[in-house]
């Protein structure tokens, strides 16, 4: 069965919305390729070649923490992937893995630059799709590192808290309340324009921070007579 390219071109993002005359331009420069279950399509810390568009089968993206790899995400018909390391001209961020036969569209760096300096539909909307593609990854990286501060936030009070063996689940019991006085505040006339959700949302997040100061406090007035001590 003979692929339509144009078919399968529409579908996805990077593609769509361009022209007949661009069609037929662009799928003179792909070829179909084929990945086996387990093979490496891209590796991490590469030179990008070639991007791909898949046609059938999943694939699994992984990226390298340091203390070991972390699945990004998995993808399949019709996503895209591999185009980054095309315009940036970096080396792969990511490794991607064929969780099954894979089937792929794949188009080299030589036959994208072709495209790019020849067609300016085409190159226009790839501009649209990496300025899409970059604000998708700001915002779930700015999230990532938001939720990493505030569990480090939340861990740094824990272990301080830690110190005092009475005072139980103080720390949360004491966020729930900041919470609640907040958001009572936030219905008061005088406070209603002064006091949103996000600020009642940050509230929460740092108010554990209330006993930090307890790492300065000698363990010798912490523990009193009559409280648990260590060995």
């Amino acid at each position: 069965m003979e692929l339509d390219l144009d078919a399968v071109l529409e579908k996805s993002e990077l593609f769509s919305h361009i022209n007949r005359d661009s069609f037929e331009l662009i799928s003179r420069h792909f070829k179909r390729v084929t990945f086996e279950n387990g093979s490496i399509i891209c590796r991490e810390g590469d030179i990008g070649a070639s991007m791909f568009v898949i046609l059938r089968g999943k694939v699994s993206v992984l990226r390298d923490m340091g203390w070991g790899e972390r699945e990004l995400g998995i993808m399949e018909y019709p996503d895209v992937f591999g185009e980054m390391a095309l315009l940036t001209e970096e080396t792969r961020s990511a490794t991607v893995v064929a969780l099954e036969k894979t089937d792929c569209l794949q188009l080299d760096n030589v036959s994208f630059g072709l495209l790019l300096d020849q067609d300016p539909v085409f190159a226009q909307q790839v501009a649209k799709f990496m300025t899409k593609r970059f604000s998708e990854l700001t915002r779930k990286t700015s999230d990532e590192l938001l939720g990493a501060y505030r569990a480090l936030m939340f861990a740094i009070a824990d272990l301080t808290d830690s110190r005092d063996p009475e005072t139980g689940t103080h720390l949360e019991r004491t966020r729930n309340y900041c919470v609640v006085l907040a958001d009572k505040l936030s219905k008061h006339p005088r406070f209603k324009d002064k006091i949103s959700q996000s600020f009642i949302e940050s509230i929460y997040h740092v108010s554990p921070l209330h006993d930090v100061g307890k790492v300065a406090v000698p363990d010798a007035i912490l523990q009193k007579p009559g409280r648990l001590t260590p060995e």
